[in-house]
């Protein structure tokens, strides 16, 4: 129950006017993402439905409590079945709309990574040893020793390395990615056809695991331009955006499942 008449911003409708002590402060604050606009919306208007007898006219407030609270309301409106469950139901819209709003997932693991500035690789290095139970790596190319270096120290910590890269890529000179063979769970894909038997049709291109991805745990996600080379480290212009949003975490997991499984 509400412990105030409702309250009305100039630009709120009568049906989505707030009351109660804090109430105009817990929903007419704008959501922090345009995702979470639809919740606050509903939250709104089911905090209106309760407090409100109908889409215009306010509740007259009963004798307030020493709490604030109202202790009593008309009895014609306590024994109106229909209103009662029309509150009943706007309470659990509002409160659905609350959970929507409050107990979303939240990244909380940002950063964007632009090479060839000299920190970018070792907040990548560091994102890496970070790791305490998996490391899942799908990239073009694998040439960069320093990170290969870092692979191998969490492997040999008891990290779960599982690696896919091209197989051109992998008899190229420098290439590191036969190095890894010997710590991690190393998989060198053949490009895709389309011809029977999967060989190559005529006039067909090949379609090649250009993926630059690695997930950490499960949990973070590292994506962009950037090929784990030397030349993409101190002289290309690349870049990797760095996110824990558990969406974009899942879809980028199961793409590294899906390459793993049929090479």
């Amino acid at each position: 129950a509400s412990s105030a008449a409702p309250s009305a911003s100039s630009s709120a409708a009568p049906s989505e006017r707030l009351s109660g002590d804090g109430a105009d402060e817990a929903f007419a604050t704008p959501p922090t993402s345009p995702e979470m606009a639809p919740a606050a919306a509903e939250a709104r208007r089911g905090w209106a439905a309760i407090v409100m007898k109908g889409p215009s006219e306010p509740r007259s407030p009963g004798p307030r409590s020493p709490g604030g609270a109202i202790a009593e309301e008309s009895p014609a409106a306590a024994a109106d079945p229909k209103e009662c469950a029309a509150r009943l139901e706007a309470a659990g819209r509002l409160l659905e709309a609350v959970q929507r709003l409050c107990l979303v997932p939240r990244p909380t693991f940002r950063d964007a990574l632009f090479f060839p500035h000299a920190s970018a690789l070792e907040r990548l290095l560091a994102l890496l040893r970070r790791a305490k139970f998996t490391i899942d790596v799908c990239v073009y190319c694998v040439t960069e020793e320093r990170l290969v270096a870092a692979l191998r120290e969490k492997a040999a910590a008891g990290v779960a390395v599982r690696i896919v890269s091209d197989e051109d890529q992998a008899f190229n000179k420098g290439a590191a990615i036969f190095k890894t063979a010997a710590f991690a769970y190393t998989v060198v894909d053949e490009p895709l056809h389309e011809g029977a038997n999967g060989r190559k049709a005529e006039g067909e291109r090949e379609k090649r695991m250009h993926h630059k991805f690695c997930v950490v745990d499960h949990r973070i996600l590292a994506t962009g331009s950037f090929n784990w080379t030397g030349a993409a480290s101190s002289r290309n212009c690349e870049n990797i955006l760095v996110s824990s949003e558990p969406k974009l975490v899942s879809a980028r997991s199961s793409a590294t499942d899906e390459w793993s499984a049929r090479c």
